[in-house]
């Protein structure tokens, strides 16, 4: 059987519609499970976010071999995109690890049985994608990338 990425769009109307067709029991269950995800996701973005927000704090030779501030565009953009990146690793068992680069960046990593790649972010928030296979070897990486389209095809 041949795997095929599909693009499947619907609207939040849509969705409402058809929660509404469904059994009231069905209604409340279904509720729940958005709440409790939304407090998970609410949690480890709280996590995360202040991580990313305390590279702020070091200073130059932060790691005592001369690596640079954190930059301020490389915070904003890890920030704008760690959203995407939880609900993406929340949903397909993904582990998430943030670090600040030595170059005046941040790295996401991000693996699990059958992924291992990562998101850096370079000083003037532009991403990169890295991805390895099991030996650390890279297989695949891409410069200047949009997150939402990366995740569409994992």
């Amino acid at each position: 059987m041949e795997n095929k990425n599909v693009n499947l769009q619907i609207s939040i109307k849509q969705i409402v519609d058809l929660i509404l067709q469904l059994p009231k029991s069905e209604q409340e269950n279904i509720i729940k499970r958005i709440s409790t995800q939304k407090e998970k996701t609410g949690n480890r973005y709280t996590e995360f976010s202040g991580k990313i927000n305390g590279f702020h704090f070091l200073e130059q030779n932060w790691d005592s071999y001369n690596a640079d501030t954190i930059s301020d565009k490389a915070i904003k953009k890890a920030i704008s995109v760690l959203d995407r990146i939880i609900q993406t690793t929340q949903s397909h068992s993904i582990k998430l690890h943030v670090f600040p680069m030595r170059n005046g960046g941040i790295q996401f990593e991000l693996d699990n049985e059958n992924l291992s790649f990562e998101i850096e972010i370079d000083t003037n928030g532009i991403l990169k994608f890295i991805r390895f296979d099991e030996e650390g070897n890279i297989l695949e990486e891409i410069n200047n990338f949009e997150i939402n389209i990366l995740f569409c095809n994992y």
